[in-house]
């Protein structure tokens, strides 16, 4: 349901919209290819058996990649950003998603992704929607909105999305 409610937004987003293209890239150390049954096989052993809805989800989210793969990229966000947002027009609005990757990044190396997106958001129209580890919640992540000039908390969420709490 979730694949059909998406596929729905995006087709009435492609057809009535004259401002959307959707310039999907991704960015990842080890990539992994939807269209690739190894790669589909890792990504359905990565969530546990007794969790049906989750591989519902991802059965229904392979489905939507598969009819429109982004292209990825090898290598390390922090140093492969500059190089994606240089192949996309400066007159293109531009939004960066990530939900659970921050985590991996020490310190040092989130100020410096953080500082990537800011210099890339002087230049031109820039949102990040960023998922981060929140210290004041238990096993919770905080989805954050930057768009170009400051930050804010939207939603609280568990990893897993057994719930959300919004924050506006």
């Amino acid at each position: 349901m979730l694949a059909d409610s998406f596929r729905n937004f995006a087709d009435w987003a492609v057809g009535t919209s004259p401002l959307y293209e959707r310039l999907a890239r991704g960015v990842d150390l080890h990539p992994l290819d939807v269209t690739d049954e190894d790669d589909v096989r890792w990504l359905r052993a990565l969530v546990w058996p007794e969790h049906a809805t989750r591989h519902r989800l991802l059965r229904s989210a392979i489905a939507v990649a598969r009819e429109d793969p982004p292209e990825l990229r090898r290598g390390d966000a922090v140093e492969v950003l500059p190089s994606v947002l240089d192949g996309i027009p400066a007159s293109r609005p531009v939004c960066l998603f990530d939900t659970q990757m921050r985590y991996q990044l020490d310190e040092e190396r989130d100020a410096e992704l953080r500082e990537t997106v800011a210099a890339a958001a002087a230049d031109r129209e820039l949102h990040w929607l960023s998922g981060h580890a929140a210290a004041e919640r238990d096993n919770a992540l905080v989805l954050e909105w930057f768009d170009g000039e400051r930050s804010r908390s939207l939603v609280a969420y568990e990893q897993h999305g057994k719930w959300v709490e919004w924050l506006l």
